[in-house]
């Protein structure tokens, strides 16, 4: 017996390449185990490798796995683990033959198995790994969480992105948002909550938001998508202007209430595809001579990042502080960007010819009259 247990210690202390690090030290094991993801080896033996004890010549027996699902043998050791305290056992608490060295003293091995299956720290490991198994199919508590919190974002966007739409359409079409009362009981709620009525009705998922106490359909909320959508038509146009390398400047003042506001614009080309695009208003209340505006215009282009390209055009109505060919915009905007060649807008000079022309033919006066009241009363009735 002696023989053997120094036979059985030679073995163990053979080159293994599996390892699990304990409390205090690293174990070793034979590499023709199980590992987490292959789970225990059970190999079915067709030529069993005899150990002799005593008169008898006895190997292990592979109908031990149908009773012992945690048992596992490495056929190049000839010895056998419990590869659930193996992997998750607690260091110091779990060491005995199946878990360090591993078992090889056939004559006892029914006697063994029952022993060990009975262990605290074996039935605390075999639990672990059951645990183990269900967190890889159902996902662990963590992973559930973070699933559901991934759905609840993709359900969110979906509805923002479902709102959206609706702003852009009625943006597009030129429709008010909101009307009188937006009160539960109100028969219009107006354009907006009425669209979102009519998306639920038809969109389950949209509903359910939809349909909460917080549906986030504010004139607050509105305005911030609106805002948001602005922003990233006015990045793309940039984007535009910025891979064509130059443009051309349009500029106008126009009253707003009490205030004065001065329109940017900018024509560019795509391809042979030319494009006229809004970028933005410009506060200019405080002053209206042309030293205040160009400075203005001037202060806008490097916030839209427009300031490196070349100003090939630029185009006003014909005041003399937009026109003036001394100290007009025109002028102070070209002293820095000089291949910026003035042109009268064609929409101002084809306003300036219909004015002078109702002034003196009395005929056209009448006609023109009489459009703008048709509009109007067609206006008031619709």
């Amino acid at each position: 017996m002696k023989h053997l247990e120094q036979q059985s210690e030679l073995d163990v202390d053979d080159t293994f390449t599996h390892s699990i690090q304990e409390t205090d030290k690293t174990v070793s094991f034979p590499a023709d185990l199980g590992d987490l993801n292959t789970g225990p080896k059970q190999p079915v033996l067709q030529f069993r490798k005899l150990t002799r004890f005593g008169s008898q010549n006895i190997s292990f027996c592979s109908k031990y796995y149908s009773e012992y699902d945690w048992l596992e043998y490495s056929i190049s050791k000839d010895l056998a683990f419990c590869f659930c305290c193996r992997h998750f056992g607690l260091g110091n608490s779990c060491q005995d033959t199946f878990t360090e060295k591993g078992f090889q003293n056939w004559r006892k091995t029914n006697e063994k198995l029952k022993l060990h299956s009975t262990r605290k720290y074996h039935i605390t490991s075999k639990s672990k790994f059951e645990g183990y198994k269900n967190s890889k199919l159902q996902g662990s508590v963590v992973s559930q969480l973070s699933d559901g919190y991934k759905k609840q974002i993709q359900e969110n966007r979906y509805y923002f992105s479902q709102l959206i739409e609706i702003l852009l359409y009625l943006s597009g079409q030129g429709m008010a948002f909101r009307g009188h009362s937006k009160e539960e009981n109100s028969l219009n709620q107006g354009n907006f909550k009425e669209a979102c009525k009519l998306f639920a009705k038809f969109d389950q998922q949209f509903s359910n938001k939809y349909n909460c106490s917080t549906n986030e359909s504010s004139w607050l909320i509105q305005n911030q998508l609106l805002s948001i959508c602005a922003e990233n038509v006015r990045e793309n146009i940039i984007l535009d202007v910025q891979t064509n390398g130059f443009f051309a400047l349009m500029c106008d003042e126009a009253g707003s209430f009490k205030g004065q506001q001065m329109s940017i614009c900018v024509k560019y080309t795509v391809g042979l595809e030319v494009h006229e695009r809004f970028l933005g208003f410009l506060e200019v209340s405080r002053g209206r001579n042309a030293d205040f505006l160009a400075t203005e215009i001037l202060k806008f282009l490097p916030k839209s990042e427009l300031s490196h390209l070349n100003i090939i055009a630029q185009s006003h109505d014909g005041a003399a502080v937009m026109s003036g060919h001394l100290g007009g915009i025109h002028a102070k905007i070209k002293e820095k960007y000089p291949t910026a060649i003035f042109t009268h807008c064609m929409a101002h000079r084809l306003n300036l010819v219909v004015v002078d022309m109702c002034k003196y033919i009395t005929s056209a006066r009448s006609l023109f009259n009489a459009l703008e009241s048709l509009h109007f009363k067609v206006k008031i009735n619709s």
